[in-house]
């Protein structure tokens, strides 16, 4: 996950990986978090729901995607 570093609301924001409050708490109290932009873990989840759904062999995690490699450097 990707939170703001520093305020948000100024005109180039910086980044850091990283957990929001909300779901650390939840992390830390081993309930699990995913991302609305992990779009290939959605898909898979999406296949636990409903069987007939074929996968995005093109959807990508937020951690995969070319901003997150292009800002971070190599996933991880």
């Amino acid at each position: 996950q990707v939170i703001s570093d520093g305020c948000r609301l100024v005109d180039e924001r910086a980044y850091q990986k990283g957990s929001g409050v909300a779901s650390a708490l939840l992390q830390r109290a081993g309930i699990p978090v995913l991302s609305q932009r992990d779009h290939r873990t959605l898909e898979f989840l999406r296949t636990r729901l409903d069987p007939h759904h074929v996968v995005d062999g093109a959807a990508r995690d937020h951690h995969e995607t070319d901003w997150y490699r292009e800002y971070f450097g190599a996933a991880e």
